[in-house]
């Protein structure tokens, strides 16, 4: 369920984005995804969400499983392309950046104890 809101709000994001910024002029959002940096980074990882939204059904998530480790790339992007729309960086980013390191620290902690006891 909670990987649900996090889909969903992605999914939302692109569709503010197509209906608000670019008026559903496609060729508008062909030639800013390529031109403007955060946004490509942001349909990146919202490919990577989407393509983790399909594969989340169990007999799917079995075959797809190694590969839902591409939700910490996502979370990357997702970062930078935030803080590149923000075009200044402030104590909330740092914030966001901190926790982002801890949970990184925390995976790469739990891959290190989990591969030494084999």
């Amino acid at each position: 369920m909670k990987r649900f809101f996090i889909y969903l709000i992605a999914f939302l994001h692109l569709i503010n984005f197509i209906v608000f910024d670019a008026s559903f002029d496609f060729e508008f959002i062909i030639k800013e995804t390529l031109d403007t940096p955060f946004i490509y980074l942001g349909m990146i990882a919202f490919f990577i969400l989407l393509f983790m939204a399909f594969s989340s059904s169990k007999q799917l998530f079995r075959k797809y499983n190694n590969y839902h480790k591409f939700i910490y790339i996502s979370l990357v992007l997702i970062t930078i392309h935030w803080i590149m729309a923000q075009k200044s960086v402030n104590i909330n980013q740092f914030i966001y950046i901190g926790i982002i390191l801890i949970i990184g620290y925390y995976k790469l902690l739990q891959q290190i104890i989990k591969n030494s006891k084999i």
